[in-house]
C-alpha cells in the first residue's frame, strides 16, 4: 500500500458526500477503480445489491478511506482477479511467497547478527533491517492482492501509467484520477442539459478538449505512451430488448384499433402471410422484462401517438412496426453472437490448460513419441545402437 504522490492535486472544496471518489492505494487496480468511479456517480444505473451496499457503506468516508475499503473488499477483488489468466495468478502468488520468504530470511539473519555482536549498534542495525523488510513487504501489497493481466500490464502508481475517468455529475464534468487528492472539475455543462447529465450528450463537448489536452501533455513528456479511450454505455442486448418490447406493445395497441375499425382486416391484407409471420416473430421471443428505467414513459408516449393516429394510417403503422421488429430481431441475434464470442474468448483466457499439457506430454513420453516430437534423440536408444555397432 502506498501514499499518494506529493504532486497530486485536485479540487479541495468538493463535497465528498455528493460525488463518490476513492484514492488508489494499491497496484493493478486502476482500471477497476476507474469503472467504479463512473458507475458510483451514475445514479440512473442499477448496480446491484453488493455494489450498492459498498457504496452506502463508504458514502461518508474520505477518498483515502474509500480507497482502503476498496482495496480490502474481497468481492470486488475476486471479480477483478477472475479475469486474470492462471499464469498471472500463479506469478502473483509466487512473487508474494518469494517476498515473504525473503523477509523471514532477513529477519533471521538480523537476529543472528544481533546475538553475535550483542551491542547497541547491532540493535540499530536490526531495526534498520526490519524497516527495510517492512518496505519490501509493502511492495508486495497486502494479502488482498490485485492481479495484473499479463507481464506488461502492471498498473503502477505513477502518473504516466494510469487509468482515470471522466463523468458528468451535478451539472459539471469531473476528472476522477485516483492519484489526485480529490475530484478535478473540468467544466460546467450547458444549463439546458444540467437536469439530465447522464442522458445528455452535451457533456461530451466539455470533456473532449480536456482529453485532448491530457493526451498532448503526456505525449510531450518524452515517454512512449499508448492510449485507449473507452466508454461505459448501455448494453446492446438490453437496449435492443427494450426496443423489441416497445414494438410488441405498439403492435398490440395498433391491432386493437384495427379490430375496432374492421374485424376482418387480417383477411384483407395484400400478403396473407404477413400476419402469421408477424405472430411467429413476436411469439418466438419470450418477454425478458425491461431494463430502461424510463421504459414506462416511452411506452405511454407511443400509446398516446397511436391513439391520435388517423384511421387511414393505422395499417401502414402496423406494417412498419412488423418491419422494425424484424430489424431489431436481427440486431438481437448479433448481440447474442457477440456475447457468445466474448464468453468464449474469456473462457480461453482464464482456463488453466496446464493439466492438459502435462497429461499430453506424459502420454507422449509413455508412447515414446515425446523426444522425437521435440526433435531430440532418446539417450537409451542411442546407447543401445552404439553398443550394437561396437559388437558388430
Amino acid at each position: 500500500m502506498r501514499d499518494l504522490p506529493g504532486d497530486a492535486s485536485g479540487s479541495e472544496d468538493v463535497d465528498f458526500n455528493e460525488i463518490w471518489f476513492a484514492n488508489q492505494l494499491i497496484h493493478n487496480a486502476c482500471a477497476t477503480q476507474a469503472i467504479l468511479n463512473v458507475i458510483f456517480n451514475s445514479p440512473q444505473l442499477d448496480i446491484g445489491d453488493k455494489l450498492r451496499n459498498f457504496k452506502d457503506f463508504t458514502r461518508n468516508m474520505g477518498p483515502k478511506m474509500k480507497g482502503l475499503a476498496l482495496s480490502n473488499d474481497l468481492g470486488i477483488r475476486d471479480i477483478h482477479n477472475s479475469m486474470a489468466r492462471p499464469a498471472d495468478l500463479q506469478d502473483a502468488l509466487h512473487g508474494l511467497a518469494k517476498r515473504t520468504a525473503l523477509t523471514d530470511s532477513e529477519k533471521r539473519r538480523a537476529a543472528e547478527r544481533a546475538k553475535r555482536k550483542n551491542k547497541p549498534a547491532a540493535k540499530k542495525k536490526k531495526k534498520a533491517d526490519e524497516d527495510e523488510d517492512e518496505d519490501d513487504d509493502s511492495d508486495g501489497e497486502t494479502v488482498y492482492h490485485y492481479v495484473g493481466y499479463g507481464r506488461e500490464s502492471r498498473c503502477d502508481i505513477t502518473t504516466d501509467e494510469q487509468i482515470f475517468s471522466y463523468v458528468p455529475f451535478k451539472g459539471k464534468v469531473w476528472e476522477l484520477d485516483g492519484l489526485r487528492v480529490g475530484p478535478l472539475e473540468v467544466g460546467e455543462i450547458p444549463s439546458t442539459s444540467k437536469s439530465n447529465d447522464q442522458g445528455s450528450q452535451e457533456w461530451l463537448e466539455v470533456v473532449r478538449p480536456a482529453i485532448r489536452i491530457k493526451i498532448e501533455s503526456l505525449q510531450g513528456s518524452g515517454h512512449d505512451i499508448r492510449f485507449n479511450l473507452l466508454a461505459l454505455v448501455e448494453g446492446g442486448w438490453e437496449k435492443r430488448s427494450d426496443e423489441f418490447e416497445l414494438l410488441r406493445r405498439e403492435k398490440r395497441a395498433l391491432e386493437r384499433r384495427l379490430d375496432k375499425l374492421d374485424p376482418e382486416w387480417k383477411t384483407k391484407l395484400e400478403d396473407p402471410t404477413v400476419y402469421s409471420t408477424a405472430e411467429d416473430l413476436f411469439s418466438a421471443r419470450a418477454d425478458p422484462g425491461v431494463f430502461n428505467p424510463s421504459f414506462g414513459f416511452l411506452s405511454s408516449e407511443r400509446g398516446k401517438k397511436i391513439l391520435e393516429l388517423p384511421d387511414d394510417q393505422i395499417l401502414q403503422e402496423w406494417l412498419r412496426c412488423c418491419r422494425d421488429a424484424q430489424s431489431v430481431t436481427m440486431l438481437l441475434r448479433e448481440e447474442q453472437e457477440k456475447a457468445q464470442t466474448w464468453a468464449t474468448e474469456s473462457s480461453k483466457r482464464t482456463h488453466d490448460f496446464e493439466p492438459f499439457f502435462r497429461a499430453f506430454a506424459e502420454a507422449l513420453h509413455e508412447e515414446g513419441h515425446l523426444l522425437p516430437t521435440l526433435g531430440l534423440s532418446d539417450p537409451a536408444a542411442t546407447e543401445a545402437s552404439a553398443s550394437r555397432a561396437q559388437k558388430e
